[in-house]
């Protein structure tokens, strides 16, 4: 698809010459303009792959266009459109990288003439830099893996010779994107606007099997003061600039700044990585200079020691708070330099949990520890940064908490009712707290506890009350007299019974009856 762009100060013959141009070629993409400066407009808004402009306009004439064309946009192949007293400019202009001239009026063949040049100029660019970039490319890729031919060690050292120094950035985004050679394109592009003022040039700019980027910027000295705050910044506005457009973020690990040599692009090729692999730490940060950084560690025991007694014995008892505390702590120390290598810190972690996991075993089963532990795996290895690790490694260990409750609530349930079952059948009985306490199997000062906690009040209080609620159906439904329903719900002594009735409800028995409608006495 090619775009080209129309400019005439004659509308009809703009619109003219655009609808015979989509007519042959049906694919172009043509945008049109009237004069000189709406046509700059055009071509800093849109990538313009040609131009046809006619020499004379108001303001900004075609031979000043076509001049600034090659200065700044010299990738725009340029045609003119002329009249028969205009052959001296046509000539003139072609010095400045004009493909031809067209006469006014224009024919049909001239057109098809004009549309055939522009095409084999773009075809023979388009030839000349995929070879050019494909082999730089593949230099380049050499180089970092460290397979350099001798023929390709001296050709890169042609390519470096204009560059006395550089530095090695290493980009990291938080999702592959669609389409890689796309996404080169405007970083080297967008890289080099931000760059120009610092006199630097980004020489490659290659994706690696790895996934991230890396670039070697070219410099004509090293960067002090001021230069490097502005390069700082303007790497900074560079990765807004590619997040706007492309909707994903990118963070770049700094080399130091080197001479340019191969042995010395390695080296600073391996500092890129490191300082971007630093990232898993500093997350919030977008630049992240090797400077900064450490070497990691390769074990996190000393990190962990004595948390996992801690977060077992918090998940046994359910407390989300601990759990959540202790966490939080043990990603306090580990988020401390130096650093543990993040692969090795992400396999620890998981076997650390999934230790704790292996002895809830019978709170939770087999088949649920064995589906955490691949979920935990998948989930953790996929984590960006330390903050998505702690979150992971919360969420899990939460979940069993909530397991336990879940589990003992339902225990708790079940003795609840047990319990109330046993004394709505034995109230009536000379019972104790130790005598229920063996029935139920338990000691009794867990079941003391145990009805303080779920009940809501102690065990002798409970089947007092339970006894009066007999009571007074006795006394609402039969004509029994006071002193036998006092027996039957388990009172040997009527006259206790009637100061326990009259504590509970704040009136005697026989009141209470007599309140109904009954006058049965006794």
């Amino acid at each position: 698809m090619v775009s080209l762009l129309i400019i005439d100060d004659e509308p009809r013959q703009v619109h003219s010459l655009a609808g015979v141009i989509k007519r042959f070629r049906e694919n172009y993409v043509v945008y049109e303009a009237f004069d000189g400066k709406s046509a700059w407009n055009v071509l800093e808004s849109v990538d313009i792959d040609a131009v046809i402009t006619d020499i004379r306009m108001p303001g900004m004439d075609g031979i000043e266009l076509v001049k600034r064309i090659a200065e700044r946009m010299p990738h725009i192949k340029m045609v003119l459109l002329t009249g028969y007293g205009e052959f001296q400019y046509a000539r003139d202009a072609l010095r400045h990288g004009v493909l031809d001239y067209l006469v006014k009026p224009i024919g049909l063949q001239e057109i098809k003439h004009i549309l055939g040049l522009i095409e084999n100029a773009l075809a023979k660019e388009a030839d000349l830099r995929l070879k050019s970039s494909v082999y730089r490319d593949h230099l380049f890729q050499m180089l970092l893996s460290g397979q350099l031919t001798n023929q390709m060690e001296t050709d890169i050292g042609q390519i470096l010779q204009e560059q006395g120094f550089g530095i090695v950035l290493a980009f990291g985004s938080d999702r592959t994107p669609e389409c890689s050679v796309q996404v080169n394109d405007v970083l080297r592009r967008e890289l080099d606007e931000q760059l120009r003022g610092l006199e630097a040039k980004v020489i490659f700019i290659i994706k690696t099997p790895s996934r991230e980027w890396v670039a070697l910027v070219g410099l004509r000295s090293p960067l002090t003061g001021i230069h490097l705050t502005h390069m700082n910044k303007g790497l900074q506005l560079f990765l807004e600039k590619i997040e706007d457009k492309f909707t994903f973020r990118l963070a770049v690990g700094i080399s130091d700044q080197m001479a340019l040599s191969v042995s010395n692009i390695q080296q600073a090729y391996g500092q890129a990585k490191i300082a971007l692999r630093h990232r898993f730490y500093y997350f919030s940060n977008s630049l992240i200079p090797f400077q900064m950084t450490s070497p990691f560690v390769q074990s996190t025991s000393s990190l962990l020691i004595g948390k996992e007694e801690i977060l077992l014995r918090a998940i046994r008892a359910s407390d989300w708070r601990l759990v959540s505390e202790t966490v939080m702590s043990m990603f306090k120390q580990v988020s401390k330099a130096p650093f543990p290598d993040p692969d090795v810190l992400k396999t620890d972690l998981i076997h650390f949990v999934m230790r704790i996991g292996m002895q809830l075993k019978g709170i939770l089963s087999e088949s649920a520890l064995s589906d955490d532990e691949q979920k935990m795996k998948t989930r953790i290895a996929s984590c960006e940064d330390i903050q998505s690790v702690q979150y992971a490694v919360k969420e899990f260990l939460l979940k069993w908490s909530d397991a336990v409750l879940e589990l003992q609530n339902n225990k708790n349930a079940a003795l609840v009712r047990h319990c109330i079952e046993y004394l709505e059948q034995h109230y009536m009985d000379d019972i104790s707290l130790d005598s229920m306490a063996r029935q139920l199997r338990l000691s009794p000062s867990y079941c003391s506890n145990f009805f303080k906690t779920h009940m809501g009040i102690g065990f002798s209080e409970f089947l007092i009350r339970l006894r009066i609620s007999k009571a007074k159906r006795l006394l609402l439904e039969t004509d029994d007299k006071i002193s036998d329903i006092a027996l039957k719900v388990g009172f040997h002594d009527a006259a206790y019974f009637n100061k326990v009735f009259k504590r509970e409800t704040g009136i005697t028995p026989n009141t209470f009856r007599q309140s109904s409608g009954s006058v049965k006495t006794g």
